[in-house]
C-alpha cells in the first residue's frame, strides 16, 4: 500500500512543478502584453526608445530570475519524485 502511496507522491510533485512553470509562464507573458498596452498610453511622456529599454530591462530580469528560481525548483521536484516513484527499492536497500 505505502508503494502507491508514494506512487502518488511523486505524481504530485511532477504535476506541481508543471503547473508552477504553467503559471508563471502565463505571468511573463501578460507581463509583455501589459506594458505594450501601457507603451500606447506613455508615448506622450517617454520616447519610444526608453520605454523599450525599460520594457527588455525589466522583463529581462524578471524572466532571468523566474528561469534560475525555476530550474532549481523543477530540479528539486524531479529528485523528489524520482525518490519517490523508487521508494520501496531505495527502503528494501537500506533496511537490508
Amino acid at each position: 500500500m505505502i508503494k502507491y502511496v508514494f506512487i502518488a507522491f511523486g505524481g504530485y510533485f511532477i504535476i506541481s512543478a508543471v503547473s508552477q512553470l504553467v503559471t508563471d509562464a502565463f505571468d511573463i507573458y501578460r507581463s509583455h502584453k501589459e506594458f505594450d498596452y501601457w507603451k500606447n498610453i506613455c508615448r506622450e511622456y517617454m520616447s519610444q526608445i526608453d520605454f523599450e529599454t525599460h520594457k527588455s530591462e525589466t522583463l529581462t530580469k524578471r524572466a532571468s530570475g523566474t528561469m534560475l528560481i525555476y530550474g532549481f525548483v523543477i530540479l528539486l521536484y524531479l529528485v523528489i519524485a524520482y525518490l519517490c516513484f523508487n521508494f520501496p527499492c531505495i527502503w528494501y536497500k537500506l533496511m537490508n
